[in-house]
């Protein structure tokens, strides 16, 4: 990227295409995330996608023995314990970038992270619409710190 020849604007540039590149790097790497589980005998396998839906049951048949009450509560356990470990491998991939493991749960809760989420998916297309990319590149930016409770310096 060519400089603006102005020094100070091009350290900001450049930090914040880091630090949008570091936001898209977690977004990319979320969506690949699956919460996994399986039974204490084995029969049941849950996984489930990155944002939590069941993406594939796994039924061994002797599973059947045991009466549909019996199944149909081991199945929910094992899907809790895929929704754990979707949860956990979830804070361990953003742990480095945000830290408070507290704050990030309220992130999710009240959708801030999944707006923050499509702001940097529209961020390429709109910096290449407007007239002021880098103004446009810095105020997405700064939405994103504000929507993720991040200090703006």
């Amino acid at each position: 990227m060519a400089g603006t020849g102005n020094p100070e604007l091009d350290r900001e540039v450049e930090r914040l295409n880091g630090r949008l590149q570091q936001a898209l790097s977690l977004v990319s790497a979320m969506a690949e995330l699956k919460g996994e589980a399986e039974s204490r005998d084995g029969f049941v396998q849950v996984t489930l996608s990155s944002n939590g839906m069941l993406s594939g049951l796994t039924i061994n048949p002797r599973a059947m023995k045991q009466g549909s009450e019996a199944l149909a509560e081991q199945i929910l356990e094992t899907v809790k314990t895929a929704q754990e470990n979707l949860s956990k491998e979830s804070q361990e991939l953003v742990a480095p970038l945000l830290g408070d493991m507290g704050r990030y749960r309220e992130m999710l809760s009240n959708g801030s992270l999944q707006d923050a989420a499509a702001t940097i998916s529209a961020a390429p297309s709109e910096a290449a619409r407007s007239e002021d990319p880098i103004r446009t590149v810095s105020e997405q930016f700064e939405r994103i710190q504000q929507l993720m409770g991040m200090n703006n310096k």
